[in-house]
């Protein structure tokens, strides 16, 4: 304690010292280093947090536990986490619509006693992944799209390649021409039926 009086009358005496003791002040606790410590364990916590909710997005075999419909199924990954995909760059018809089954027979068709691949771009604004699906080197949403089980989701064609584009847009074309599945009829668009849902249109 006597020691830091001292200092502290060496610093009033000795005006050049002055300096030399305000430079000593930043080693001080103060409120910016308090503040620091917070951000910096905020940040710690993010990039935590960030790790373990991208885990379940990076590409991986999964075992498919249920088919809902045409782009929609449940699968579980090999850590035991149950997450619902919906397949990117499609849109089937739903249940209640026609082709609707249609659509999920032929989904579940191509997914019978086989591990499929995910390569899953984002989340959806009900919790779902949206995932590119494989089996080998079959892209399942291609599949549906030329077997007339779903229709291209051109809406969403910007998080696709240039080269996926034309392949989708191929499928479609050949199987509009071949009058497959929901072509062999002037089948409606799911969203145009869902939008009619909202509207209390449809029962």
């Amino acid at each position: 304690m006597a020691f830091i009086l001292n200092l502290g009358l060496a610093r009033d005496q000795h005006p050049p010292l002055a300096r030399h003791f305000q430079c000593l002040n930043v080693l001080r606790p103060r409120k910016l280093t308090i503040d620091f410590m917070r951000w910096a364990l905020g940040w710690a916590l993010l990039l935590a947090t960030t790790t373990l909710c991208a885990a379940p997005l990076e590409p991986g075999t999964v075992s498919v536990l249920h088919v809902h419909d045409g782009d929609t199924l449940t699968v579980r990954t090999p850590q035991g986490q149950t997450l619902k995909v919906r397949i990117a760059a499609i849109d089937a018809p739903e249940l209640r619509q026609a082709h609707g089954e249609f659509a999920r027979q032929h989904l579940r068709a191509l997914l019978q006693d086989i591990q499929p691949t995910l390569d899953c771009i984002k989340s959806d604004r009900y919790g779902r992944k949206v995932c590119r699906v494989f089996v080998g080197q079959q892209d399942l949403a291609l599949a549906q799209v030329d077997a007339g089980a779903a229709w291209w989701y051109t809406q969403y064609s910007a998080e696709q390649s240039p080269a996926d584009k034309l392949r989708y847009a191929e499928a479609q074309r050949q199987a509009q021409a071949a009058g497959r599945g929901l072509w062999a009829d002037h089948a409606e668009a799911p969203w145009d039926w869902r939008k009619r849902i909202k509207m209390g249109q449809v029962r």
